[in-house]
């Protein structure tokens, strides 16, 4: 008899609806391996393109074979602001009233951030239905918000968050953790040793093998004299892109050197704003192009560049969707992120730098510029090489179901 697995994230997409992949990609591997999955989200997402398609409050869907239960939240624009709070609020609590009538009864129930609230609805499932409750963590909380947001830890809702944190932790069967250094944090938090698994984020192969051809509109800025520096992914504060910009700036009497920036973003005309003042020639806003259009975008750089702000978040690890996708194309990775965990040094797959550091960005692109074509092409067939040994996404779900029989 196949096993049933109910996986609630508020901000799970689809292929359709996007961005937010890891969870639909999981859950496909899962139907692969016998699984029965459902996937309980909310009907509006900062992270969506394409919002999904409601009828009432509780909608289901059958996308690509898996079973979708939309809830009705309310809509919000930015990421930061009150509305999405209280979408966090409305979800959760009409996550409690879901038409159970209408799903499978669950063996495993997965509770994914980044809003934790949705553990609260794992643990009364759990009780109800005696199933086992695994929490995916891919933020810290509360502790993200208070370094990120500059909260005391003494506001009233970071110690509610607390609160959430540690019952998340004690009462879950299983916690898949997207950090690779969190456990020591996690365990001061009542977790049991026993219970942490690393499960970083990878690639999805069958959206790795959809691709489509890259626009003419894109193509006429690439050429085979130009030896291009990108990046590929949100525009916004947090990436980092002005010590990017301010390497290209450092870089420019070298004609031959370019730095690209595909994607869109909170911080794309103040980016396009800052370069025009600097008057770099040498910087290239690409804009925006289809998921299906990236990975054939990036076969064009000869460099893919991957930057974070400093944070002490990052100590525990990081795991930038964007470096799967670049070492899927075989391409040398400058990492510009101070972390805790080391990706690109352990592949040995390009270089690492300091977060920020414009003089270290700028003397790395020199550094592989000058370096022998067929050394830089052995980088990135190192990264490859990992990428598809440790992480696609049917490796990553095989390590998953191991940790779920065992329960």
């Amino acid at each position: 008899m196949n096993k049933n697995i109910w996986i609630i994230n508020q901000y799970a997409g689809s292929v359709f609806h996007g961005k937010e992949y890891r969870t639909p990609s999981i859950a496909r591997e899962l139907q692969k391996q016998g699984y029965n999955v459902t996937i309980i989200a909310a009907s509006h997402s900062h992270h969506f393109k394409t919002a999904p398609e409601i009828s009432c409050n509780y909608t289901l869907k059958d996308i690509e074979g898996v079973k979708y239960l939309w809830i009705k939240t309310g809509k919000y624009i930015e990421s930061k602001s009150y509305k999405r709070l209280l979408s966090m609020f409305s979800f959760m609590l009409k996550c409690f009233f879901i038409p159970i009538e209408k799903l499978n009864k669950p063996d495993y129930i997965i509770v994914s951030s980044p809003s934790p609230l949705p553990i609260l609805n794992g643990i009364y499932f759990k009780k109800r239905f005696k199933a086992k409750l695994i929490f995916e963590v891919r933020d810290l909380w509360p502790l993200s918000v208070i370094e990120l947001g500059n909260i005391s830890s003494k506001n009233l809702f970071i110690c509610f968050l607390a609160y959430i944190e540690k019952i998340a932790y004690t009462k879950s069967d299983l916690v898949i953790s997207l950090l690779a250094n969190a456990k020591e944090y996690m365990l001061s938090r009542g977790l049991k040793a026993e219970k942490f698994l690393f499960i970083p984020n990878g690639i999805d192969l069958k959206l790795l093998n959809n691709r489509q051809n890259v626009s003419n509109e894109i193509l006429k800025h690439f050429t085979s004299s130009t030896f291009i520096i990108g990046y590929a992914g949100a525009l916004g504060i947090a990436n980092n892109l002005y010590a990017f910009i301010d390497a290209a700036e450092l870089l420019k009497e070298n004609k031959k050197i370019k730095f690209f920036l595909l994607g869109s973003g909170s911080e794309d005309n103040k980016l396009r704003e800052y370069a025009k003042k600097k008057k770099l020639d040498n910087v290239i806003f690409l804009g925006s192009v289809a998921r299906e259009e990236v990975h054939n975008t990036l076969e064009y750089f000869d460099i893919c560049y991957l930057g974070l702000q400093k944070s002490e978040l990052f100590q525990y690890g990081v795991s930038p969707t964007k470096l799967y996708d670049y070492m899927a194309v075989s391409k040398p990775i400058l990492y510009a992120i101070d972390s805790g965990n080391h990706p690109v040094l352990d592949a040995n797959c390009g270089i690492e730098v300091s977060s920020g550091n414009a003089n270290d960005i700028a003397t790395a692109v020199q550094q592989l510029y000058r370096m022998d074509i067929d050394e830089r092409l052995q980088l990135g067939k190192n990264g490859y090489e990992v990428l598809m040994n440790y992480y696609t996404f049917d490796k990553l779900t095989k390590k998953i179901i191991e940790s779920l029989e065992a329960l």
